[in-house]
């Protein structure tokens, strides 16, 4: 075997082959697969946490209709998932339609949007608002990891979700891990 034409044969097949793996988070078939793996899809029942926010409110989930205490502590079975959208501080968001269960059986109908990564993995100092299987939560972070979780703490102050105490707070506690 000529070993040019063996070189000239991997670098053709070789941008085939990285551009056929596809990234995470995307939307496919009705399915949104999360950074982490996690999978949301018609059907699915996301177990909700209390919100991190005054009041319950949820740092990482919009609702559009219903209020925010409802969701605390609730079970959501999807019912339709709308969208994916990327925000300008390029988080997922996915647009879902469901309908909350409550303790008694009865269901509600809700409407959000939920940044599902920060959702399941929590930032520094704050639960998870998301309640997934313990494989698919807070892996362990890298030196590179920690960069992006202050940047994402710098743009939830930038977007007034969180006070100037609670960044100081927040960033204190990444630069200590």
């Amino acid at each position: 075997m000529n070993l040019p034409k063996t070189i000239l044969a991997a670098l053709l097949i070789l941008p085939a082959v990285c551009f056929s793996q596809k990234s995470l988070p995307r939307f496919e078939n009705d399915t949104v697969y999360t950074s982490c793996g996690y999978k949301i899809y018609v059907g699915t029942v996301l177990n909700f946490a209390n919100g991190t926010r005054s009041a319950g409110r949820f740092k990482f989930v919009k609702i559009y209709s219903a209020d925010h205490s409802h969701l605390s502590g609730a079970k959501v079975l999807v019912k339709k998932i709308k969208s994916l959208n990327v925000s300008g501080l390029g988080n997922y968001y996915a647009h879902i339609i469901g309908s909350i269960i409550h303790n008694d059986g009865t269901t509600d109908r809700i409407d959000f949007a939920i940044n599902f990564d920060d959702a399941i993995e929590g930032l520094a100092g704050f639960p998870n608002e998301l309640i997934v299987p313990d494989e698919y939560k807070n892996k362990p972070k890298t030196k590179m990891d920690v960069g992006e979780e202050m940047k994402k703490i710098k743009d939830l102050l930038d977007n007034k979700s969180i006070t100037q105490k609670e960044y100081d707070s927040l960033i204190k506690t990444v630069q200590k891990n």
